[in-house]
């Protein structure tokens, strides 16, 4: 017997729809409160598989079963052993024919967006955060470039498993009321991350940061890594979370330094508390680090740093920082945390670093005798190089290295780091010209402990920096 099953859920305490082997998923809940009323073991079928965070209204799954049971048993019983997070909506035998996933005509998200100045709070759980205001207009011509049938490989994640990359986009409309935006998207099919990655680059003009034209190019590259959209690619959890890159810069055959009209991206390392990321949203900056490195006063577990990241609000990327660490460190904190980027500080070999699938980084550590172009020639694979300097240890000591020492039109977008703060910032943006700065010490109170109001003094003497030179 066939059984067809309505479901809705929070997925927000949910590592996606898919069981996984140590449970957590919501096939893993449903399966098992399905045995106990079936008195036997089920296994499910989905519409669509959710990501971790991703809720759903309507979701169908079939199962096949030799237990006869009345549909309220399917529904009340199995309810009954769910958690509150999980219902079954409704339930009935179907013919043999019927498949959750082969027969579905569509599929439709709905993605939504808090876009005011100060961060949601009944809503931080269902709906992204964007504080800057948007251009609604702009971004619904750039919309209209993706409907209709295309090859997304532009917008699919690194971990797609599709064989076809073509999609058929039906609908996809920009909704807005009160302050909320909704992102609808309705299609045959949809790519793993396609819903997040489009959302991401849309935003990227409704941000000002790309015309509306720019969109048509990025699906017609059909490149995932190409553009400031993979910037806003990746993994939306229960706070409509999607990944922004600090290295996202484009990449061409000939990257240049970074352009005078080009905001500074901020990145603000080590953060130790989830009070922490907050400031770091609320300042404005880019991207936050955690850092796994034990001899470090900011160094984390892997269930505290996934508590940190997943406190932060859409948009906001999650950088993972290892010194010399073991594939299976950075697998276990990938698996856990979810980093948008990995930061190597140590003396990793390049293929050590592209091991992982996931976008890098790649510290080199400048001193008096360092060959900056000779260092860094190996990892032209990184989304991004970045500049610290040499020290006792690794990092967060506060000291600054001398900036003429970095060469004019690197191959890969500049993050400078090194002994920077609130007073020194506007200098070193005026003067490097960074893609991206990065500071740990320097807006503390004491070593591990980030200070707000000092965070939100670098971010601003930053724009306030990008402003004199636009």
């Amino acid at each position: 017997m066939r059984i067809a099953l309505g479901l809705e859920y929070d997925g927000s305490a949910f590592l996606g729809w898919q069981t996984q082997p140590g449970g957590g998923a919501v096939q893993d809940a449903l399966e098992k409160a399905l045995a106990a009323v079936a008195g036997e073991r089920v296994r499910t079928v989905c519409a669509g598989r959710t990501d971790r965070g991703v809720h759903a209204r309507a979701q169908v799954v079939h199962f096949d079963t030799a237990a006869r049971r009345p549909r309220a048993a399917w529904v009340r019983g199995t309810n009954a052993v769910l958690p509150s997070s999980v219902a079954v909506l409704w339930a009935r035998e179907v013919d043999g024919e019927f498949h959750a996933r082969r027969c579905a005509l569509s599929r439709t998200y709905r993605y939504r967006l808090i876009n005011r100045r100060v961060r949601p709070a009944l809503e931080a759980r269902y709906a992204a955060w964007v504080h800057a205001p948007l251009d609604l207009a702009a971004m619904r011509a750039a919309a209209r470039a993706l409907v209709g049938e295309h090859d997304f490989s532009a917008f699919r994640s690194a971990e797609c498993q599709a064989r076809d990359p073509v999609r058929r986009l039906a609908r996809l409309d920009i909704e807005e009321r009160d302050g909320v935006v909704e992102f609808v998207l309705q299609a045959n099919a949809f790519l793993h991350h396609m819903v997040r990655n489009i959302v991401g680059t849309l935003l990227q003009v409704g941000l000002g940061r790309q015309p509306p034209t720019w969109v048509a190019e990025v699906l017609a590259a059909r490149a995932r890594a190409l553009g400031p959209h993979r910037a806003a690619a990746g993994t939306v959890s229960g706070g409509g979370r999607v990944r922004t890159a600090l290295g996202a810069a484009r990449r061409s055959e000939r990257p240049e330094r970074r352009d005078d009209r080009v905001r500074t991206r901020v990145k603000i390392c080590g953060l130790t508390r989830p009070e922490d990321v907050r400031a770091v949203a609320e300042a404005g900056a880019d991207a936050f680090g955690l850092v796994f490195y034990p001899p470090s006063p900011r160094h984390l577990d892997v269930s505290r740093a996934a508590e940190i990241r997943f406190a932060a609000p859409a948009f906001l990327s999650a950088v993972a920082l290892f010194v010399n660490p073991s594939a299976t460190e950075v697998e276990r904190v990938i698996d856990a945390v979810r980093p948008d980027l990995l930061q190597f500080h140590g003396e990793e070999p390049p293929e050590f670093c592209t091991a992982f699938r996931v976008p890098w980084i790649k510290t080199c550590r400048v001193g008096p005798e360092t060959d900056l172009l000779e260092s860094l020639r190996p990892y032209t694979a990184a989304s991004a190089w970045l500049l610290d300097s040499r020290v006792d240890g690794y990092g967060g000591k506060g000291v600054r290295f001398d900036w003429s020492r970095i060469p004019r039109n690197l191959a890969r977008p500049v993050v400078l780091s090194g002994g920077l703060s609130p007073a020194n910032v506007s200098e070193a943006v005026r003067r490097v010209r960074p893609w991206a700065v990065d500071v740990s010490s320097g807006v503390e109170r004491a070593p591990g402990v980030k200070d707000a109001a000092a965070i939100a003094a670098f971010v601003s003497e930053v724009r306030n920096a990008d402003c004199r030179l636009a």
